[in-house]
């Protein structure tokens, strides 16, 4: 029987015409147990803001990391409620969004990968 539980990640963000930095991206993992592994690349140091926020717009985790060009960072997303959620990923470069939707433990991984759009 197939589980049914599933990591997906739908983006928020919309196409832009602006050519994308390719000295700074960020991606994010899931290992299919409910923990989401945020990674950041940025030739400068910056200060990074992480928000998580539920599905009714509420922040559940917010933390600043401060005067890096490189992060890796897992969010254990178990013990939460299942359901949608909103990673926003702030830098110098702007405000970047993706939807998160924890629904459980699966197999499946996810992997995304994205450049952050110049201004």
């Amino acid at each position: 029987m197939r589980q049914a539980f599933y990591c997906i990640v739908t983006f928020l963000s919309a196409i832009t015409s602006l050519a994308a930095d390719p000295d700074r991206f960020y991606s994010v993992e899931s290992n299919g147990a409910g923990i989401f592994t945020i990674s950041y690349h940025s030739k400068q140091a910056d200060k990074i803001k992480v928000t998580i926020y539920d599905s009714k717009n509420r922040p559940v985790f917010s933390e600043v990391i401060v005067n890096v060009s490189t992060f890796s960072r897992p969010y254990n997303f178990n013990g939460l409620p299942y359901g949608k959620y909103i990673l926003v990923v702030e830098d110098s470069a702007g405000k970047h969004e993706e939807t998160l939707e924890h629904q459980g433990k699966e197999k499946n991984l996810l992997r995304l990968q994205r450049q952050v759009p110049t201004r």
